[in-house]
């Protein structure tokens, strides 16, 4: 009995040192935005290296609390600005922090850019109305040249290119309906690609460009849906809810913000199904749904690394400071800070090296 006890212990001594983890030891550097400015409630954009270290300021530019956009290359950034006339106003800059330079303008919206394939063009959000208007969706050259207006119907969205540069999809809204529509680069052949009788926005292209993951717009709650990128076969992956309405004129939140997997077989997004957002991922048939993290408070803002082999994300777990910036294995563990700062950091960007 001593032998097989004792062999017992081994063979489990074995199987434990086999489960170990090996520590973080992620390469690259990381965009986010943090409002680490004395006095202020405003954001900058800040870079660091993958494991926390060099953090330091990418221009002195305040930027609108939404994600700067990354080019395919990963040596510049598109964001937004808010000037003290109440304009919004779309730059680039080199990842470097050089050759800062203005594209465009709206009076009530100007961002959420998307780069070209090549990094030629940007296609973008604007309302330059004074009052009122409708939002759509524009092209300019990366350079500020050659601004062209490609939707003027509805309220428009969340551009975004395929990457043989032959199209755009984008999200339409007419106030009580939203659809996701694709057109020719110059704004030409609009086609719609969900069904009307449910509403759709948010649309990503998977990195082969077969499918785009879209997240419909219900009363019901947020659901995540993927669908061939001609618009057939149209999945829904999620189908929980939070139990808390916080506000009970709007619906309850339900499953929002995929993004895709390097190889796109998966998608992480953020659930609402335990009341607070939580990280989770889910293989793009539907299969394999992983909660990642579950904390009281607030897990979101996910992004893969390009190797696939980690997630970034912000949380506010940590209540003596705020959201922090945090990365952790694709299943789950080994959830590690990489910001410790009192005011918040978020929308993390992976920037490979």
């Amino acid at each position: 009995m001593k032998r097989y006890f004792v062999a017992a212990i081994i063979i489990l001594s074995s199987c434990k040192k086999d489960a170990v983890m090996t520590p973080i030891n992620a390469k690259g550097e990381i965009l986010f935005i943090s409002r680490r400015i004395s006095n202020s409630a405003d954001w900058k954009m800040f870079l660091m290296n993958a494991d926390g270290s060099n953090q330091r300021v990418l221009s002195n530019s305040l930027v609108r609390c939404s994600p700067p956009i990354l080019s395919h290359s990963g040596t510049k950034v598109a964001f937004t600005t808010y000037d003290n006339n109440y304009n919004y106003n779309l730059y680039v800059i080199d990842i470097d922090g050089q050759n800062e330079k203005f594209l465009s303008k709206g009076k009530q919206f100007c961002g959420s850019p998307a780069w070209s394939p090549d990094d030629s063009k940007i296609a973008f959000v604007k309302n330059d109305n004074n009052v009122g208007g409708n939002y759509d969706i524009y092209s300019i050259n990366a350079d500020g040249s050659n601004e062209i207006k490609l939707t003027n119907q509805n309220n428009n969205f969340s551009p975004q290119y395929f990457s043989n540069n032959n199209a755009i999809i984008f999200s339409s809204s007419t106030g009580t309906w939203a659809g996701i529509y694709k057109m020719n680069i110059d704004g030409s052949n609009k086609q719609l690609l969900t069904p009307q009788n449910k509403s759709f926005g948010n649309p990503k292209i998977s990195p082969d460009n077969s499918k785009i993951s879209v997240t419909s717009i219900d009363w019901n709650g947020s659901q995540i849906f993927v669908m061939n990128a001609d618009g057939r076969n149209l999945k829904q992956l999620t189908f929980t809810v939070s139990s808390i309405y916080f506000d009970t004129g709007y619906p309850r939140d339900g499953n929002c913000n995929p993004v895709w997997s390097p190889n796109g077989d998966k998608l992480a997004y953020v659930s609402f199904e335990n009341g607070s957002p939580d990280i989770f991922v889910i293989k793009s048939n539907g299969s394999g749904n992983k909660r990642l993290t579950n904390t009281p408070l607030r897990d979101e803002d996910p992004c893969w690394t390009k190797d696939g082999n980690y997630i970034l994300f912000s949380s506010n777990r940590n209540q003596n400071v705020s959201a922090e910036i945090y990365i952790m294995r694709p299943e789950g563990q080994l959830q590690t800070p990489l910001t410790n700062y009192i005011a918040d950091d978020i929308y993390p960007t992976f920037i490979d090296k």
